[in-house]
């Protein structure tokens, strides 16, 4: 039985900074990291982001940053952790470009080994293949957009990130519901879900 937690560093009962981290097996995979525009009354801030002083603190313990999609609410404070640690970032090629292009308007600049191209068909193994992370495809108005799922040996951690179910979308922006399917066959200890719009 692994040991798995699970907590919110941004992105709960607010709009933006999306950052959650699944802890398995004193192991940290970060679940996107995003950054927050400030409204009218805060002159003077450009942007808001998560206090990520855990993480730097445990650096040394972050497999990887995970991201589902390419919006500034959940990319644009990776930045703010690789800048001082390499730890590498996954993504959609769509994705990477975008952050690259955030990355280079912070002045970071990476290690191109530590960006890795990813893809629903593919997957992802860690802690001697004891976690393995998939991602699947959902809709949302942007392309590649990821759910991602992580397979422990209790089960899968399904998180979802944006998301609607539309029967209608084109490829690239398509929910990957076969996906989904197996996963529960499988087996789902959790998910992790977007409410966002959620009374829309």
């Amino acid at each position: 039985m692994a040991k798995i937690n699970f907590f919110a560093l941004g992105g709960v009962q607010e709009n933006g900074k999306n950052l959650y981290v699944v802890e398995i097996n004193d192991r940290l995979y970060i679940l996107d990291c995003g950054l927050k525009y400030p409204t009218s009354e805060l002159y003077g801030v450009d942007v808001i982001v998560n206090d990520i002083t855990y993480l730097e603190e445990n650096a040394s313990r972050i497999e990887g940053i995970f991201l589902s999609h390419a919006h500034d609410d959940h990319i644009g404070g990776v930045s703010h952790i690789i800048k001082k640690h390499d730890i590498k970032v996954y993504g959609s090629r769509f994705t990477l470009a975008v952050l690259r292009e955030k990355l280079a308007e912070d002045e970071v600049t990476p290690k191109e080994d530590l960006l890795v191209t990813i893809t629903s068909r593919g997957s992802l193994s860690f802690d001697n293949d004891r976690v393995v992370i998939r991602f699947f495809e959902v809709s949302h108005n942007i392309p590649e957009c990821y759910g991602i799922a992580i397979k422990t040996e209790d089960g899968y951690l399904i998180y979802t990130s944006n998301y609607n179910f539309d029967q209608n979308s084109k490829i690239d922006y398509a929910h990957m519901f076969r996906s989904l399917a197996v996963f529960a066959k499988e087996g789902v200890l959790a998910l992790f879900t977007e409410s966002l719009g959620a009374n829309n």
